[in-house]
């Protein structure tokens, strides 16, 4: 499980702002929370090259490249079933949610198959 503190941004940020936090770390996500850590969306580099795509500038909103229909995993759930969404879906990772959907961490492909 991966710590996601710094995966973090608010739908205040631009997409500029998500880009420099999927540059900074090393699992090519952001993630775009409210101040519970409600998790919102997810954006990836697909997300902010479609966005682009579209004609957002970079310093658009990253509400316009967000993408809310993620896929996720209970803090329940085995690192095994995460695998397996991960591999059904050709993710390369997965957020953990307590019940009301904040961020507890996240399943990381590469670390689970090293595990």
């Amino acid at each position: 499980m991966q710590l996601f503190e710094d995966l973090v941004v608010s739908t205040d940020a631009s997409i500029r702002d998500a880009m420099a936090v999927i540059e900074r770390g090393s699992v090519e996500i952001a993630l775009v929370a409210d101040g519970d850590h409600k998790l919102l969306a997810t954006v990836t580099d697909g997300d902010i090259r479609r966005a682009l795509l579209r004609g957002y500038p970079v310093d658009a909103p990253v509400t316009a490249a967000m993408n809310g229909n993620f896929v996720s995993v209970a803090a329940t759930a085995s690192e095994r079933e995460a695998l397996g969404l991960m591999e059904a879906g050709e993710i390369k990772s997965v957020p953990i949610l307590d019940s009301c959907g904040r961020l507890l961490g996240l399943h990381v492909l590469h670390a689970l198959l090293q595990a």
